[in-house]
């Protein structure tokens, strides 16, 4: 008979991997930590099982973690879990209402320039156009476009602009 090595210790290495990726704050990571921490503790708790060598593993990295949150630091970045998906820059707003804003005025110098209706879908060309002059994807353009309200918010703007200079 051969001899083996003990199987725990390439799962023990595998724990030890996801612990690390999971302090370099790689979300799916973290997630994985404190998924097999809570299988351990039920298993310790509900049936009085020992954790596996692994499991500890994971066990000691939640201990860490809630080590760091009883010193004050935020349980987010204790956990190492960041935001799900990108992290939404603060600049976006800004740019998508002048995306908006563009589109709406590219929209009416074409319907005032072609002498066409809404109907045959200067909007289209209007976000084509604003796609292309902003160097963002023509989804980007119609999704923003749709957020902020399309033709009637617009409709709304041009109003306000019009009582703004009646005032005046």
């Amino acid at each position: 008979m051969t001899s083996q090595s003990n199987p725990w210790s390439v799962l023990i290495e595998a724990a030890e991997i996801r612990v690390n990726a999971a302090r370099k704050n790689e979300r799916n990571a973290a997630l994985d930590v404190v998924k097999h921490s809570v299988i351990a503790l039920r298993g310790l708790v509900n049936y009085g099982h020992l954790p596996d060598p692994e499991r500890m593993v994971f066990l000691r990295a939640l201990l860490d973690s809630l080590a760091e949150i009883e010193r004050g630091v935020d349980p987010t970045q204790a956990l190492h879990l960041r935001p799900d998906g990108r992290v939404r820059d603060e600049n976006l707003p800004g740019r998508d209402l002048l995306l908006f804003v563009r589109v709406g005025q590219v929209l009416d110098h074409l319907v005032k320039e072609r002498r066409h209706t809404r109907g045959d879908s200067p909007t289209d060309e209007a976000q084509r156009q604003v796609a292309r002059e902003t160097g963002v994807s023509v989804a980007l353009v119609k999704k923003t476009w749709q957020q902020l309200g399309a033709s009637r918010a617009w409709e709304k703007m041009r109003e306000l602009e019009w009582r703004d200079r009646t005032k005046a």
